[in-house]
């Protein structure tokens, strides 16, 4: 049966895999709602040996934590209280352990009598305001937006401490701290977390902090100002942190691994491993919730990133040591690890999400078939590898989807797709965009240009030079997919992206009329608009174009799409979110009202209330409904000598 744009529906996507105990994992499942509307999430447990399922709650649970090995900790949002509850995983016996106001993110537990969450806070809302808010916003700090939370100003996420005996609970950190990470030591007597406090203007360069969770007191471990801080941990006596000073490759360089020396001040690094740490990983757009790819376990750290087109599993030992574990290709999305032994929710080959184990003596185990349904009755096609060497002397790596029930004697059109980041990378891992172009009848080609991420900083440096040296690497790989595969027609050939990808369409069409018809997904068109508008802009594009877009304007708008909408040829249709404050919607509008006044062919679907992660997160029904105008909009002027 061909893959249809609405099987999305009936997609299970797993998140938060947990230790309950050596034969068992928690773990989040989440599923399209009946409605279309939005997502429901459970809490399921499963044998390890087995794969069968041993406890599950009812649908609408947001978060769970093992607490030990026989009771479940988790949270749900009732009317306008967080409530917490505790259940017994054999006999389903439920209490309830504490009821708050409070908007809870995450939590840990410390123990049976206490727990740390991260809570959003609004230090501005006033007793009698509206649960929806005001008719206005105020700021009077940066950031003043968050693509995930919209209007931020005056909001911090605050670490609190919660008393379960009591029912009470009570702030960690200082009013104006925002806190980015945060770690429970192995003994659970220190947390580490990361952030800073500030009343007018958030830099990117956060602080370490560790606060003794038996007083109470926070000390600094690294002042705020100096690192981009990615994550930090204590391992027994010892402290460490991920992160990246930005003096080479400014805001996209890869984190460095430092020992941090309370006593002496002394930060010392211990290793270079040239990726991404908690980076955005491999593309899909088959996932939905989160959970941890870092953490400690015994004296060693394990960590995920990107080499090449896989998201792998790296361990390293106090003194620096890396080591890649031994799994099979694809992607680690979140894992949990104890006594080396390792639970993951991963993606393999075509296969949706499924939960596996991976220890030394068995290696890499599927456990779950949560998924299976959907094999039954589909088979997803497996990319073809078609790489090539660029001007540079490097091989870039490429992969062409052919089309559902191929035939050598007849000539397809091809979408080439461009991935966002760009410090991300596409790998062979089931994309459901892709699928479905696949079987719609087209051929669909995706590569990882320079800027990409799994091969290093100076790979995928691109400061200065968006549109330059990735735009070449993507107009040799389409020449040599259409050297490798001759049932493709030069003559019917479509470009999307998203994100950056967005960018990369809107400047292609700028500068190629080779194809023919162009879709642009929540694409950049002007940087200038993003360092005011967008809700990173203020912070990196200072390093884009120092010290700023508005002072180095011209080399700004030499790499800004909108600057070429007269040359725009190709048809375009924009898909872009009211609520994007990521690449902002303004942009957007400014290039399609351009191009159509200089007598050119647009399109404009933007969808109310969604976000950036529309394809990824967005409501069902939204999400399918960009499919078809993406699908409508090739199909009209790639198809049309078919029909």
């Amino acid at each position: 049966m061909k893959i249809k744009m609405e099987d999305l529906l009936c997609f299970r996507f797993l998140s938060e895999p947990r230790f309950v105990s050596d034969h068992a994992a928690l773990f989040t499942q989440t599923r399209p709602g009946d409605d279309q509307e939005g997502y429901c999430a459970q809490l399921k447990i499963v044998d390890l040996h087995s794969g069968e399922t041993v406890w599950e709650t009812e649908e609408g649970v947001s978060l769970g934590r093992p607490l030990d090995n026989s009771q479940i900790g988790f949270w749900k949002r009732e009317e306008k209280n967080t409530v917490f509850y505790l259940e017994e995983i054999v006999s389903r016996r439920r209490t309830s352990l504490l009821t708050t106001p409070l908007k809870v993110l995450s939590f840990e537990f410390i123990d049976e009598h206490r727990l740390v969450a991260l809570i959003q806070v609004d230090l501005e809302k006033t007793e009698d305001q509206p649960e929806n808010g005001a008719e206005w916003e105020i700021s009077d700090e940066l950031p003043f937006l968050d693509n995930a939370r919209g209007y931020v100003s005056k909001l911090r996420r605050s670490l609190f401490l919660f008393d379960l005996d009591h029912g009470t609970s009570h702030r960690l950190t200082d009013e104006f701290f925002d806190t980015s990470f945060y770690a429970l030591s192995q003994d659970a007597r220190t947390l580490v977390f990361t952030g800073k406090s500030y009343q007018d203007i958030a830099t990117n360069r956060d602080g370490v902090f560790a606060c003794d969770l038996s007083s109470e007191a926070i000390s600094t471990l690294v002042e705020p100002g100096i690192y981009r801080v990615y994550a930090a941990w204590r391992i027994r006596d010892k402290y460490y942190m991920s992160a990246s000073l930005c003096d080479r490759y400014h805001a996209s360089q890869n984190p460095d691994f430092y020992r941090i020396e309370p006593e002496t001040g002394r930060i010392v690094k211990i290793a270079e491993p040239d990726v991404m740490v908690r980076g955005l990983g491999i593309c899909s757009d088959c996932r939905y919730g989160g959970g941890r790819n870092l953490l400690t376990d015994g004296d060693d750290l394990y960590f995920t990133a990107v080499t090449m087109h896989n998201n792998n599993l790296y361990r390293m030992s106090p003194d620096g040591n890396i080591v890649r574990l031994p799994l099979e290709s694809g992607s680690v999305d979140y894992f949990d690890v104890r006594d080396g032994r390792v639970v993951f929710v991963g993606m393999r080959g075509q296969r949706l999400q499924e939960l596996y184990t991976y220890d030394a003596q068995a290696g890499e185990k599927r456990v779950t078939e949560i998924n299976e349904a959907f094999y039954a009755s589909h088979s997803p096609l497996e990319p073809q590898r078609c790489d090539f060497i660029n001007d540079a002397g490097q091989t870039v790596q490429g992969f062409v989807l052919p089309p559902v029930d191929f035939d050598p004697n007849k000539r397809y059109p091809a979408v080439l797709d461009i991935h966002g980041g760009p410090k991300t990378a596409f790998g062979a891992v089931y994309f459901h965009e892709m699928q479905c172009l696949s079987s719609a009848g087209y051929f669909v080609l995706f590569c990882n240009p320079r800027g990409s991420d799994g091969r290093g900083n100076a790979f995928g440096d691109l400061i200065e030079r968006y549109g330059s040296i990735d735009y070449d690497d993507l107009m040799l790989f389409v020449d040599e997919a259409l050297k490798r595969f001759p049932a493709i027609d030069p003559e019917r050939l479509g470009v999307t992206g998203g994100s950056y990808g967005g960018y990369m369409t809107n400047w292609i069409v700028g500068h190629t009329d080779r194809f023919k018809a162009a879709v642009t997904q929540r694409g950049i068109t002007t940087y200038l608009i993003d360092e005011g508008c967008s809700d990173g802009g203020y912070t990196f594009m200072p390093h884009m174009y120092p010290p700023s877009p508005r002072i180095n304007f011209e080399k700004m708008w030499d790499q800004s799409p909108l600057k070429y909408s007269k040359q725009v040829k190709t048809p375009l249709l924009f898909l872009h979110s009211d609520k994007d404050f990521r690449c902002p919607l303004c942009g957007a509008l400014m290039m399609y009202t351009a191009i159509v006044n200089n007598g050119g062919t647009a399109r404009m679907c933007i969808f109310k209330g969604e976000n950036h992660e529309l394809s990824r997160s967005g409501k069902p029904y939204n999400r399918i409904r960009r499919l078809r105008e993406m699908f409508q909009w090739f199909d009209q002027y790639l198809k049309a000598e078919e029909e």
